[in-house]
């Protein structure tokens, strides 16, 4: 059974992660595309 604290530790990592893993694929799709999308989800919120 794992520990609360190696699960915590997990899903740090995780969430640090997540911004290079963001700017990582709007590098890939292209700043353009990117935009777009970040339009088309503000459009639906």
């Amino acid at each position: 059974m794992q520990s609360p604290d190696h699960r915590d530790a997990k899903a740090a990592t995780a969430r640090d992660q997540l911004p290079d893993l963001l700017a990582r694929v709007a590098g890939v799709l292209g700043t353009g595309a990117a935009a777009a999308g970040l339009a088309a989800v503000a459009g639906t919120a």
